[in-house]
C-alpha cells in the first residue's frame, strides 16, 4: 500500500468513487493509506481514525520512498477559524482551516514561513496558531469549547471544518485543537470511546448518568425518534445547564448561517424537552 498526504485545504472523503455520500473530511497536511484508485479517485484509510473511503486523487500525493509523514516536527495548528497562507512562489494565498497542522520553519520579519506539503514554502501570521501540544487539560478543552461557541458554522453532514460541520465534527475539532487526533469520528463510536461501553450501531445503547449530574467538558449522547436506541448526536457541556452542539435544525431554522447551538435539556427556547426524552448519557472523555 502507499502513503500520501492531503495537500489541499480541505478533502472530502466519499462513500464511492464519485460525488456521493460525504462521510468525512481530511484537513491539509493529514496522512492517508492508499489501497486502491478508481478513474479520479483513491480509496483511503486515514491515519488518526483509521477511517475508510475515497478522495480525488488530485487532493492528494504521493510520500517519496523514505520520506518522512508529514507534520511530524516543529509543527504548529491553526487555532483560528480560518488563516490566509500566501505561497510567495504562486503569488497565490491558501485557506488554512481551524485544526490544520503545518511545518514551521523560520520568522520571516512579521510572518512565520511554514513548509505545506506540496513543498512550497508559505508565509503566515503567527498570531492564528499554537504550537502542537498533547493532552490539554479538561479547563482548556472547555475554553476551546467556548471560544467555537461564539462562530457562525453551518451545518455540513459529514463535515469537520468551520466551512461546514455536524455534531460529531464538532467534537473532534474541539479536541483535535487540543492535542487529541485519534478521537473517532461517528457519535456511537465517540459513546463508545467515552463510556467504554461495549457498543456498536445495532446495539442497545444504555444510559448510564443522569444530566442533572453532568459537569463542564462532559460529553452528551442523544437518541432519536426514528432511530431509536442508536446513538445519533453528541453535544459537550459549557457548564452545568447548557451544552454545545451543531444542528441541522438550528442551521434550517438561521437560512443556513449557523448549526452552532447552546441548549438545555429542559425548557429550551428552540428545542423544548426534547433532549431530556431522548438522552442516552455523557461522561467526560
Amino acid at each position: 500500500m502507499l502513503t500520501a498526504v492531503i495537500t489541499v485545504p480541505v478533502a472530502d472523503v466519499f462513500s464511492e468513487p464519485q460525488p456521493s455520500s460525504l462521510e468525512h473530511q481530511l484537513l491539509l497536511g493529514e496522512s492517508v493509506t492508499v489501497q486502491e484508485k478508481n478513474g479520479g479517485y483513491c480509496r483511503i484509510t486515514s491515519y488518526n481514525e483509521q477511517y475508510p473511503g475515497w478522495i480525488r486523487k488530485e487532493q492528494c500525493r504521493i510520500y517519496d520512498i523514505c520520506e518522512a509523514l508529514y507534520a511530524e516536527k516543529n509543527v504548529v495548528m491553526v487555532a483560528d477559524k480560518h488563516i490566509r497562507c500566501y505561497i510567495p512562489n504562486q503569488r497565490n494565498f491558501l485557506s488554512l482551516l481551524a485544526g490544520t497542522k503545518v511545518e514551521a520553519c523560520d520568522n520571516k520579519g512579521s510572518y512565520l514561513e511554514v513548509l505545506l506539503p506540496s513543498h512550497d514554502n508559505g508565509l503566515i501570521d503567527p498570531e492564528g496558531v499554537i504550537y502542537h501540544q498533547h493532552c490539554s487539560s479538561p479547563q482548556q478543552i472547555i475554553s476551546t469549547a467556548r471560544e467555537i461557541s461564539t462562530w457562525e458554522i453551518p451545518y455540513l453532514w459529514g463535515g469537520m471544518t468551520p466551512k461546514g460541520i455536524d455534531c460529531s465534527g464538532l467534537m473532534k475539532l474541539i479536541l483535535r485543537l487540543n492535542g487529541t487526533e485519534t478521537f473517532p469520528r461517528d457519535s456511537w463510536q465517540q459513546y463508545a470511546c467515552t463510556t467504554g461501553a461495549q457498543y456498536d450501531e445495532r446495539t442497545v445503547a444504555h444510559k448510564i448518568t443522569d444530566h442533572t449530574t453532568l459537569q463542564p467538558g462532559d460529553m452528551v449522547f442523544f437518541t432519536a425518534p426514528e432511530k431509536e436506541p442508536r446513538v445519533t448526536h453528541v453535544g459537550m457541556m459549557l457548564n452545568s445547564t447548557h451544552f454545545l452542539h451543531a444542528s441541522k435544525r438550528v442551521h434550517d431554522a438561521t437560512g443556513g448561517r449557523n448549526a452552532l447551538a447552546l441548549s438545555t435539556f429542559v425548557r429550551d427556547s428552540f428545542f423544548d424537552d426534547y433532549y431530556e426524552k431522548y438522552f442516552v448519557g455523557g461522561r467526560r472523555f
